[in-house]
């Protein structure tokens, strides 16, 4: 049986915004929630701001992380070459090629 979170993310992973979109879901919810005691603290309800300030804390640095690892993964991934980076042996092949000229350069 299929959990609605797990679809809810499906959707969206192959898109590879699925970061971006949970983000923007909790955020969405985070600040909702506090909207809404927000609203009922001005209309006599008894749990006040206080309350309520623990959690948004949690979320706010659960939001920060994440935006700091989709930053990290995004630089990460960036290769502005656009080519694959070189395997040892092909380091070790383009050092020598390169001494042997400066070599013959010399002479």
């Amino acid at each position: 049986m299929n959990s609605f979170w797990g679809n809810l993310y499906d959707r969206h992973k192959d898109r590879r915004y699925a970061a971006i979109f949970l983000a923007a879901f909790l955020g969405f919810f985070g600040l909702a929630i506090p909207g809404v005691m927000l609203y009922l603290q001005a209309h006599a309800f008894t749990p006040s701001l206080v309350d309520v300030l623990p959690g948004m804390g949690a979320l706010v640095i659960a939001l920060a992380g994440l935006f700091w690892r989709i930053t990290r993964r995004a630089r990460a991934h960036r290769n502005p070459s656009g080519y694959s980076p070189l395997s040892r042996d092909e380091w070790r092949k383009a050092r020598s090629k390169l001494l042997k000229e400066q070599k013959v350069k010399k002479s």
